[in-house]
C-alpha cells in the first residue's frame, strides 16, 4: 500500500511535457500576466529575477492554458509580491497538469475570496518549488468545487490568513488537494483546513512556533479526509472529525485529536507512526485503529470512543479508557510510567470496556494499580504478563474496584503494593483462569488482596501463587469474601500464612494444594506439589512419565477433565491443550492442579499418552498399561490405525496380538478416552531383572503414511 501511493503521488503530479516557445518576462513581455496572455499550449513564460508588483503582476490567470510559468533562478531570487491588495494565482479554466508554476515566492496576498495559489473549479495545475511567506490576509492556497492541484516541494511560511478558514491551505468542496516534499511552517493560526475534501501529503514536514502555539490541522465532518505518508511533525496537532490515514510518520510534541461532533464522527487509521512526547485522543463515538507504532512520553486516551491498538510500544506514557470508551489492545508493550498523582500505565473508568491479549506491563510505577487500575469498567486479559510494577497503594499488579474482571492465561511477577502485590480486588467479580502469580510483595496480600467479594462470584481455576511474601497472607488475603470459588490451585509461598482472612467469610476451596493450610473443602491437599523447571519457566510438575524421579501429589488430582476446563474470551482454549509436563505433552484426564504452560502443540488435534503405574517394577508390585488420547477437535475419526508397540532389545511386538505387524482400528470421538493394553496384574516373581525396555505408541493415517496424533514412548524395567 505504501509503495502504490507513493507512485500514486508522483503520477499524479507529473505533468505531460511539450515542447514550445520561450516568452521572457520583461524581455519580451511586460508583466506576467502579458506573458501568459502571449504564450500558446506547451510554452515556457521565464520570469526574470527580481520583485514583480502592480496590475499584471497579481491576479494571474492561466486562462486554461496548458503553459508553463516560471522563474530564471529559483524562488529566493524571484518574488510576487502583492503588496496586501489582491492574489497570486487564480486557476478556474480546467487546467490540468500540464499548468505548471514554478519557482516563485508570494506573498503579501491580501483578499475577500482565494489567496496566494486559487483553485476555484474543476482545475488540476502543478505547482513546484514555491515559497508562500506573510500572506496574512489571505490563504497560501484555496482549493475548491472539485479541484486537484499538486504542489511539490513547496515552503509555507508566516502567518495564516483572515479569509474563510484563515488556514495556510483551505480545502474545500469537494476538492482533492496533492503536497509532496513540502514544509509548513511556523504558523500562528492553521496549517491545513479541509472541509468536505481531501489531501494527500507525502514526506511533508509541518511545524508550529512551539507547544503553546502548534501547527494545526483540522478535517471538517465525515466527507473530508487526510492521509500522511512518510511525514514529520513538530508542535503539531491535528483534529479530525472526518476521517484521517497516517502512516511511517514522526511526530514530536505533537497531538492527534479524533473527535465527534453535532452528527459527525471521526475514524483514524494510524501505522507506524513514531511519537516523542506526542498523544493520540479519541473521543464522542470516533474510532481509532493504531498498528506497529511507538509512543515515547506519550498518552492515548479512549473517551465515549472505540480504540484498538496493535503491536504497539508505549513508553513513559500511559493509556485510558473512560466514559463508556471501548478499547481492544493485542500484541502491546507498555512500560516505564512513573506516576506522580493516581494515575497507572492503563486506566479504566466509568463502564468501559476493555480487552488485553498478548501485552506485556512492565516497571511502572502507579498510585492505584502499579500497572491496570480499572474502576467499575469491564476488563478481559488474556495471555499478559504484569511484571517488575509497583503502586503507591493498592495492587502492584492490578488495582480493580467494582468491575468485571476476566483473567486467562496471565502472570503476574514481581510486582509490590501494599495491599496486595500482584492484584488488589474490591467489590470485583469474574474469574481467574491459568494465571502463574508470582515472586509478588506486599504488607498483605503478597500474591492477591481480595476485599469484599460478596454480591456476585469470582472464581480462580487452575492457577498457581507461588515465592509471594507479606507480613500476613502470602498467597492471599481475605477481606470480608464470601463469594470466592477456587479449584485446581495451588499456593505455595514464602511467608507464615498462605491465607489469611478477616472478618466474614466463605470461600469455597476445593481440589486446591495449600501449604500448612488445612482449609475446609473437598479435595484440598497439603503436600509439596514438586515443581520442577521445564522449557517455559520453574513450575511444572515433576513426574516419572517426563523424566522425573517422582510424581507430583498434584498431577490428576483436579477437578473435571482437562478438557472440559476452557477459558478465553470463546473459551477456545482449554486445561486439555496445555501442560504441567516437562516435556510438554498436553494434559489428558483428570487435570492437573495449578498453572499450565503452553504445550509442544496447543493447536486442536489428536494427543496421545502411555501410562503405566511406575517404571520399574518388583515382584508384588501393581502393573498395567493404559492409552489416553485426547481428540481437541469437534470431529470425530473412525478407522483409525492405533499402534502399540513393545521394543525388547531390538525385537518388535505389535498390539493386540503382539505379534510382529498389527494394530487396532478405532473410532476416535472428540473428547477423551481411555483404552487399556494390559490389565493390571501384579508383577511375578521369578522374572530376573531387565531395563531399558520401552513402549511405543501412535495413530497414524489409514494408509500408515503420515502420524495422525502426537507419538508418545515409556521406557520401564524391572528386577528381583
Amino acid at each position: 500500500m505504501k509503495t502504490y501511493l507513493i507512485i500514486l503521488g508522483f503520477m499524479i503530479c507529473m505533468p505531460v511535457i511539450c515542447s514550445g516557445a520561450v516568452i521572457h518576462v520583461p524581455g519580451d513581455q511586460p508583466t506576467i500576466q502579458a506573458g501568459i496572455d502571449a504564450a500558446v499550449e506547451g510554452d515556457t513564460v521565464l520570469v526574470s529575477d527580481g520583485t514583480y508588483t502592480g496590475d499584471g503582476n497579481k491576479n494571474l490567470d492561466y486562462s486554461g492554458k496548458a503553459i508553463t510559468v516560471k522563474s530564471e533562478s529559483g524562488a529566493g531570487s524571484c518574488v510576487i509580491d502583492c503588496e496586501g491588495d489582491g492574489l497570486g494565482f487564480v486557476f478556474q479554466n480546467l487546467e490540468t497538469r500540464t499548468s505548471v508554476l514554478e519557482g516563485f515566492t508570494i506573498r503579501n496576498v491580501n483578499t475577500d475570496e482565494g489567496g496566494a495559489i486559487y483553485c476555484k473549479i474543476r482545475t488540476s495545475p502543478l505547482i513546484r518549488n514555491c515559497i508562500f511567506a506573510e500572506n496574512s490576509g489571505a490563504e497560501a492556497v484555496l482549493s475548491r468545487r472539485q479541484s486537484e492541484p499538486c504542489f511539490e516541494n513547496c515552503q509555507f511560511l508566516g502567518s495564516a490568513g483572515e479569509g474563510d478558514s484563515s488556514y495556510f491551505v483551505a480545502i474545500e468542496t469537494g476538492s482533492d488537494a496533492s503536497f509532496i516534499r513540502c514544509t509548513f511552517q511556523n504558523s500562528s493560526v492553521g496549517i491545513i483546513g479541509i472541509s468536505n475534501g481531501s489531501a494527500y501529503l507525502e514526506e511533508c514536514i509541518i511545524q508550529g512556533i512551539d507547544s503553546l502555539t502548534p501547527a494545526i490541522i483540522t478535517v471538517y465532518f465525515n466527507s473530508a479526509s487526510l492521509t500522511m505518508e512518510n511525514c514529520s511533525l513538530v508542535d503539531t496537532q491535528i483534529y479530525c472529525y472526518g476521517s484521517m490515514e497516517i502512516s511511517d510518520t514522526s511526530g514530536t510534541n505533537s497531538s492527534i485529536y479524533i473527535q465527534g461532533i453535532f452528527d459527525f464522527t471521526g475514524t483514524g487509521m494510524v501505522r507506524r507512526f513514531t511519537g516523542t512526547g506526542s498523544h493520540i485522543f479519541v473521543s464522542k463515538g470516533s474510532r481509532v485503529e493504531i498498528i506497529d507504532s511507538e509512543l515515547q512520553e506519550g498518552n492515548i486516551g479512549i473517551t465515549e470512543a472505540i480504540g484498538r491498538v496493535t503491536n504497539t510500544q508505549i513508553t513513559g506514557g500511559n493509556v485510558y479508557c473512560s466514559r463508556e470508551g471501548e478499547l481492544e489492545m493485542d500484541g502491546c508493550i507498555l512500560e516505564e510510567f512513573h506516576a506522580e498523582d493516581h494515575s497507572s500505565v492503563l486506566e479504566f473508568d466509568i463502564d468501559s470496556v476493555g480487552y488485553l491479549k498478548n501485552c506485556i506491563l512492565r516497571n511502572n510505577t502507579g498510585g492505584s494499580g502499579g500497572a491496570i487500575d480499572c474502576d467499575h469498567s469491564v476488563l478481559t486479559l488474556e495471555n499478559v504478563t504484569i511484571e517488575n510494577n509497583s503502586s503507591l497503594g493498592y495492587g502492584g499488579g492490578i488495582h480493580c474496584m467494582y468491575s468485571l474482571l476476566n483473567m486467562s492465561d496471565c502472570i503476574f511477577r514481581n510486582n509490590y503494593g501494599t495491599y496486595g502485590g500482584g492484584l488488589y480486588l474490591r467489590g470485583t467479580y469474574g474469574s481467574m483462569y491459568n494465571c502463574l502469580i508470582t515472586g509478588n510483595a506486599a504488607d498483605q496480600g503478597g500474591g492477591a488482596y481480595l476485599f469484599s467479594i460478596k454480591n456476585d462470584f469470582f472464581s480462580i481455576w487452575n492457577s498457581t501463587f507461588t515465592g509471594n511474601s507479606a507480613e500476613s497472607g502470602s498467597g492471599c488475603e481475605l477481606y470480608n469474601v464470601d463469594k470466592l470459588y477456587v479449584r485446581n490451585t495451588v499456593f505455595w509461598n514464602a511467608g507464615e500464612s498462605e491465607l489469611s482472612y478477616y472478618n466474614e467469610w466463605d470461600a469455597n476451596f476445593q481440589y486446591c494444594c495449600i501449604r500448612g493450610e488445612e482449609i475446609p473443602g473437598f479435595g484440598n491437599i497439603t503436600t509439596d506439589p514438586l515443581f520442577t523447571t521445564g522449557p517455559g519457566g520453574a513450575y511444572y510438575l515433576s513426574q516419572r512419565s517426563a523424566g522425573q524421579d517422582s510424581n507430583s501429589p498434584c498431577l490428576d488430582s483436579g477437578f473435571d477433565d482437562a478438557a472440559n476446563i476452557c477459558f478465553g474470551r470463546d473459551s477456545t482454549i482449554c486445561i486439555g491443550h496445555l501442560t504441567t509436563r516437562t516435556d510438554e505433552m498436553t494434559d489428558v484426564g483428570t487435570a492437573d492442579m495449578g498453572y499450565h504452560y503452553t504445550a509442544a502443540s496447543s493447536e486442536p488435534g489428536v494427543m496421545l499418552s502411555l501410562a503405566m503405574p511406575a517404571h520399574f517394577f518388583y515382584p508384588g508390585d501393581p502393573c498395567s498399561l493404559t492409552v489416553t488420547i485426547n481428540n481437541t477437535t469437534s470431529d470425530t475419526f473412525t478407522n483409525m490405525p492405533l499402534f502399540v508397540i513393545l521394543n525388547v532389545y531390538g525385537t518388535y511386538y505389535f498390539y493386540p496380538s503382539f505379534s510382529d505387524f498389527d494394530y487396532d482400528p478405532i473410532t476416535i470421538p472428540p473428547g477423551q478416552q481411555q483404552i487399556i493394553i494390559l490389565d493390571e496384574f501384579t508383577w511375578p516373581e521369578d522374572t530376573g531383572s531387565a531395563d531399558d525396555i520401552t513402549w511405543y505408541s501412535a495413530i497414524t493415517t489409514t494408509d500408515f503414511s503420515t502420524l495422525f496424533s502426537s507419538l508418545d514412548t515409556w521406557t520401564f524395567g524391572w528386577s528381583e
